[in-house]
């Protein structure tokens, strides 16, 4: 299994149900297929080319090699009949609309099932419309979506499954590109290299680039989400009854960027009673809750709202405290098992009486599974009886930074027994249907399920927990398998790659991810000595910097200086790693050796090791950061498994020797995706 498939989620998820509309009392009528006529299969295909309507846009539905045409109305309604004899009617029918004069740019294309399960769908009038299905309608939303299922499908299997892996962030940020381009063509346009919006949708990297170009101002970034909530709210886009029964447990899953392995939080849990009242819970907190229903979107409001505390800048400068405050979080079905989750905080400046409050809301696009097709997605996962696995756990010890969740080594004894090492506590377990459960000394219940198989040691597990005092968590998290290894002195020395060198299906391409480096003589660094893009000199253009600007004081420094430590063997065979700056009273310096006078380490880690499997090393890696010798705090510690590839000698990328190339930009999410960030 790849890195790239250990974080795409939807092949497990499943989206049962999208190719039968049938149902209900009388699903047999429904269902059975109208007669054909003499050999051949009809059907009657009517919807609408829009985004905004596409006048007189030309419609054209291929069937294998045969094709049939129309041309939509004013508005961008259509009616086509296709036909074909029965033994062709397992091919997949595609719709492709293309606009006229000043929207000759506009390309839209849908994909829909074969023609049989159409025909289920159409019912006895044999006439599919958007009602039937809504990608009778030919959008921007389709648009995006047919991108990522590409044109190699053969039949309904494929298209079930290729529709399971489509990338719930990157189809809105396309379908909300293309919408900016259609509907406001004075202000966005396609980037040169293509003519229409298909070839631009097709082509993941300009898409990538054009939401960054928009959303650098404040006014492309209301404008982009603006066109991602008005693709979710429109009725000629998205399916509006998706939602029509509320189930009693969704369980959705986010966006998880390309650096997924040092990211946590992607899982809420909701919880809805039939009373309005409810629980949602995720990896750092849990509370109960009010909902409601209009139309397709499901309102969740927090008894205890998230309450974020940060300084941010005035007119002048100066700094001015801010608190976003949690106001309730939308639910809007996509279709396809896709949602958007819209959530609103208010924004308050409490050193200010005279400023007003503000509204900001943050959108984020996930998975989602309903009721048992959670079960379903995520089997229970079988007890390493004999051995041992560093897997989460809800750690409430004091002076633990668990993030809800944090890892830990447990050891699985035949019988029912085992114990968690960092709690320092026994538990009971029991394999079942639902979980393997780990029932905690101190009354806390751990259910584990599997997600997926990321190498030998190394898989990603659905993680649930529940503690004496009923508080809830849940995420995915990194599990491996743990030997009880030991490092050898003499081969510590060299280069540790987090999670691999290159992407695993392609191992010899560039590094991925920050390394380590361990230099024979107790010193190293890690490989923070990135090529960053930043506008150095202010005319706009960003140029490449080889320099870190310190966040408190403004200072400048190599990054080379800024990244070394120092390590050694401790006797319980663990590397320390300590990061030290001398600090004289008013002046810091980096890379001091530790024990010598005014000699301070912020950031000491403890690596310790868990399975080596020839040149892959699992470790847990135990983390603190003390800033007290500067009037800071103490942090809580950090427990976090990893695994790093070992290269004796150094590998380059793109032929830059100990240097990833890194753009920095301030992204539309960046707040949001900080929340999600493990520290490095």
């Amino acid at each position: 299994m790849t890195k790239r498939a250990m974080w795409q989620l939807g092949v497990v998820i499943g989206v049962g149900g999208l190719l039968s509309a049938c149902g209900g009392e009388d699903a047999e009528d429904c269902c059975a297929p109208p007669p054909p006529t003499g050999q051949q299969t009809v059907l009657t295909v009517e919807g609408r080319v829009t985004d905004a309507p596409i006048a007189l846009a030309e419609v054209v539905a291929s069937l294998g090699s045969r094709s049939f045409s129309a041309t939509a109305d004013s508005n961008g309604f259509y009616s086509l009949q296709v036909s074909a004899p029965a033994a062709e009617s397992s091919r997949l029918l595609r719709l492709e609309a293309r606009g006229r004069g000043s929207q000759s740019f506009v390309r839209f294309r849908s994909q829909l099932a074969s023609l049989d399960a159409l025909v289920q769908q159409a019912g006895p009038d044999g006439s599919l419309s958007a009602d039937d299905n809504i990608r009778a309608n030919v959008t921007h939303l389709s648009t995006a979506e047919s991108a990522q299922l590409g044109t190699q499908l053969t039949g309904d299997a494929d298209l079930e499954t290729a529709l399971a892996e489509v990338d719930p962030e990157q189809l809105l940020d396309t379908a909300a590109s293309i919408k900016l381009v259609v509907d406001q063509a004075d202000r966005y346009v396609l980037p040169d290299s293509v003519a229409d919006t298909l070839a631009f949708a097709e082509q993941a990297g300009l898409v990538e680039q054009f939401v960054e170009d928009v959303t650098a101002t404040a006014q492309g970034q209301q404008d982009f989400q603006d066109a991602q909530t008005a693709t979710a709210d429109d009725p000629d886009v998205v399916a509006q009854n998706d939602m029509a029964g509320v189930p009693q447990r969704l369980v959705t899953i986010g966006y998880v960027p390309p650096m997924a392995y040092n990211f946590f939080s992607f899982v809420d849990v909701f919880h809805f009673d039939s009373d309005g009242t409810g629980l949602v819970f995720d990896a750092l907190r849990d509370t109960s809750t009010t909902w409601s229903q209009s139309g397709n979107t499901v309102t969740v409001v927090p008894d205890d709202p998230e309450r974020f505390e940060y300084i941010l800048a005035d007119e002048s400068g100066a700094p001015i405290n801010a608190v976003d405050t949690e106001l309730r979080v939308e639910i809007v079905p996509l279709g396809n098992g896709v949602a958007q989750l819209r959530q609103h905080y208010e924004t308050t400046y409490p050193d200010d009486p005279n400023a007003s409050p503000e509204t900001k809301v943050f959108v984020n696009n996930v998975r989602y599974l309903a009721d048992a097709e959670a079960r379903a997605a995520f089997p229970a996962v079988a007890a390493p009886v004999g051995s041992g696995v560093s897997a989460d756990v809800y750690n409430t010890n004091e002076g633990v930074n668990s993030f809800g969740l944090t890892a830990d080594r447990l050891t699985f004894q035949s019988g029912g027994m085992g114990s968690a090492a960092i709690l320092g506590e026994d538990f009971t377990w029991t394999e079942g249907d639902d979980a393997l459960s780990v029932n905690l000394v101190n009354g806390t219940n751990m259910k584990y399920r599997f997600v997926t198989q990321v190498d030998d040691c190394a898989a990603t597990w659905l993680t649930e927990s529940e503690s004496a005092d009923a508080s809830r968590r849940v995420d995915l998290g990194l599990v491996v398998c743990d030997s009880g290894a030991a490092f050898t002195p003499a081969d510590i020395p060299g280069y540790y790659y987090q999670f691999g060198v290159g992407e695993e299906e392609a191992p010899d391409d560039d590094v991925v991810g920050f390394g380590l480096r361990f230099d024979a003589d107790g010193t190293g660094a890690q490989f923070v000595n990135e090529i960053r893009r930043l506008d150095e000199d202010g005319d706009g253009e960003l140029e490449e910097s080889e320099y870190y600007n310190q966040p408190d004081s403004g200072e400048r420094r190599p990054l080379e200086s800024y990244a070394e430590f120092y390590w050694s063997l401790s006797p319980d065979n663990t590397v320390v790693i300590q990061r030290t700056e001398y600090y004289d009273g008013s002046s810091f310096y980096p890379g001091c050796e530790p024990g010598t006078a005014d000699c301070y380490t912020w950031d000491r880690r403890e690596l310790v090791p868990l399975t080596i499997d020839g040149q892959r090393f699992y470790w847990m890696e135990v983390r603190q950061f003390d800033f007290s010798y500067v009037g800071g705090s103490t942090e809580d510690t950090t427990y976090i498994q990893r695994f790093y590839d070992y290269s004796a000698t150094e590998v380059p990328v793109d032929g830059v020797s100990k240097r990833q190339r890194v753009e920095r930009r301030e992204s539309r999410s960046a707040s949001v995706v900080a929340r999600h960030q493990r520290v490095e």
